[in-house]
């Protein structure tokens, strides 16, 4: 008797721990697969033709900042969703009628309502195009981006060439 108590006993033990050790295991696995989900979860859909609209507007803002001779090697163009414009200083560049219209295809391409285009830095060649939640950004780079915005760390995952997504650390 007192051996198949310790049996049904042992085998009660062994599918509680079992029980435990799955338990464990997909909780682990959740949080695993729910982190690095949402770590991505702002990225644009990664279209040839919203690279494009990226690339117009990139190049507008390097040839301006190429343009203006300043100590600093930073340049923060603004976005105002409500007239689809970009400010630098405070006041409203002037673009051509494709910058434009690439402008508003860039600031459509962010697609979750928590990281909207907030802004577009330049810094030493690299363009980041930046969102209002400071948590996320696309940016063109000749090198793998270590920054979100050229000051805070951030984790890249290439797009195509030259182009990365970067979520902030």
């Amino acid at each position: 008797m007192k051996s198949s108590f310790l049996k049904s006993y042992k085998s009660l033990i062994i599918g509680i721990s079992s029980l435990i050790f799955v338990l464990i295991l997909t909780f682990v696995g959740i949080h695993v697969w729910f982190a690095n989900t949402t770590k991505w979860e702002y990225n644009i859909k990664n279209t040839d033709d919203e690279l494009t609209h990226f690339e117009n507007v990139s190049v507008y803002c390097l040839e301006y900042t190429d343009q203006e001779s300043r100590v600093t090697n930073r340049f923060i163009f603004s976005y105002s969703v409500g007239k689809n414009a970009l400010f630098y200083n405070g006041q409203r560049m002037e673009l051509a009628e494709d910058v434009e219209s690439s402008l508003e295809e860039v600031a459509n391409a962010f697609p979750n309502k928590d990281a909207q285009l907030d802004a577009i830095i330049c810094q030493d060649g690299t363009v980041y195009f930046t969102t209002n939640n400071g948590l996320y950004s696309v940016v063109y780079s000749k090198s793998i981006p270590q920054s979100v915005d050229g000051i805070h760390n951030g984790d890249s995952k290439k797009i195509d060439d030259n182009w990365y997504h970067v979520v902030k650390k």
